[in-house]
């Protein structure tokens, strides 16, 4: 299995090689895109590939944005709704799924956000008083608000078309809010940055997945620092049989995941301070059979309460999200065995000076941040088309809401230099 963030560079590539596709791509207006629906839309059915990418996959492509954007538009405004045609309906399925995987990172405007609540009323009305289910509205609806904001959503005998839109936009978010209840806590989070860090990935749980790329097949200890290349191995995890791994600060289960898959016979266990990304996590490890993991819900700050030490701790994209990120390393180097190993990524000075730049120039956000706050900001970039467009388009994270807020907008941020990691790396006697 893979992560299509992964293979999408070379998916674009190869629709890019599509001469019909290349057509719609080209085209210069809203007007001029929807006086060519039908037949533009009889060119997207025509391309398999293109319906199942973007089901699982934000687009990391301007001219596809514009494509996507122009599309979920005409279905508002321009199309005929009332036609019933599985077809359709099948593009608007996966195009809803996009938008939610992006996290409607899209927007709306004035004009749509009218006639979307003339829409959801519409649907409302036809579910409570027995009509037909209007299923293309509800199919162009969920292409700008996830279905599960409206109870009606949960009293439908759904096609099979809709099938896949509806799990993931009603049914995950139920289960996952269910789950809720059976994650342990290692203590109430207090801390001033934690709480805020907290709060934001509980608004924006980071990132939103769909698939997942694993090894496989398991590999030992010394098997996994042999790919990585480490040129030293203490003996002790040369024989160790059954590793416990702390993943700390584990998001919504991917590292976790990849963690428990990677490491033969090992114990793992994942803490974050976000429940929603904890509970997103859980469900998508249960529904990958994977037994190995223990999540809890929990502060760095508060790990020596567990009395545990761990054989392996990874941590990636945490401690500089921490008001001292040398006192949550201090607390994780003591809970690692004596000999054990440790995996820590933290963010480049060098790497993130153009985002520096680009919040300079655009300024930031008023609290509190919101999806559409972030949804404006982002279109005033799109639309001035200057130096920051140029310089945002080209990370993914642009490209979805959560990823955006954490690109651009986070609570908290530090950045460091191989001179300061080194001289952390002494402060706390590591190798």
């Amino acid at each position: 299995m893979i992560r299509p963030s992964q293979i999408i560079s070379s998916i674009i590539s190869l629709l890019e090689k599509k001469r019909d596709l290349v057509k719609i791509l080209s085209i210069e207006t809203q007007s001029l895109f929807n006086s060519d629906l039908t037949w533009i839309i009889s060119v997207l059915l025509e391309t398999p590939l293109f319906l199942r990418i973007i089901e699982v996959c934000p687009i990391p492509n301007i001219i596809f944005e514009i494509l996507l954007r122009r599309l979920r538009k005409a279905f508002l405004l321009h199309d005929n709704l009332e036609t019933s045609n599985n077809n359709y309906l099948t593009l608007q399925c996966s195009l809803a799924l996009h938008c939610f995987t992006n996290e409607y990172v899209y927007g709306e405007d004035k004009e749509e956000t009218q006639k979307l609540e003339q829409l959801e009323k519409f649907i409302s009305d036809a579910v409570s008083n027995g009509r037909p289910v209007p299923w293309r509205h509800i199919a162009c609806l969920a292409s700008y608000w996830p279905l599960n904001n409206f109870n009606w959503s949960r009293n439908l005998t759904v096609p099979v078309h809709m099938v896949n839109l509806f799990l993931r936009q009603v049914h995950h978010i139920d289960c996952e809010f269910s789950l809720r209840d059976s994650i342990s806590s290692i203590g109430e989070i207090t801390e001033d940055t934690s709480l805020a860090v907290k709060d934001q990935y509980e608004d924006n749980p980071y990132p939103r997945w769909v698939n997942i790329g694993i090894l496989q097949k398991s590999m030992t200890i010394p098997e996994v620092v042999n790919l990585i290349g480490i040129r030293t191995l203490p003996h002790e995890l040369n024989t160790l049989n059954q590793p416990k791994i702390l993943v700390a600060g584990c998001g919504t289960g991917q590292h976790s995941i990849e963690a428990a898959v990677r490491y033969a016979n090992s114990d793992i266990t994942a803490i974050d301070l976000s429940m929603s990304s904890l509970s997103f996590a859980l469900r998508q490890t249960r529904e990958l059979n994977i037994e190995n993991i223990n999540y809890f819900h929990g502060d760095i700050l508060d790990l020596s309460s567990m009395e545990t030490e761990f054989d392996v701790i990874e941590t990636t994209g945490v401690l500089h999200h921490m008001s001292d990120p040398l006192l949550g390393w201090r607390i994780l180097k003591g809970c690692l065995k004596s000999n054990g190993l440790m995996r820590v990524g933290l963010y480049s000075a060098l790497a993130r000076a153009s985002l520096s730049e680009v919040k300079e120039s655009m300024g930031d956000l008023e609290q509190p941040i919101t999806n559409q706050k972030i949804s404006d900001y982002r279109n005033r970039v799109l639309d001035n088309a200057g130096p920051e467009f140029e310089k945002l388009v080209r990370y993914p994270d642009f490209f979805s809401t959560s990823e955006l807020r954490d690109l651009l907008f986070h609570v908290q941020e530090h950045t460091f230099t191989l001179i300061e990691i080194k001289n952390m790396l002494n402060e706390l006697d590591l190798v």
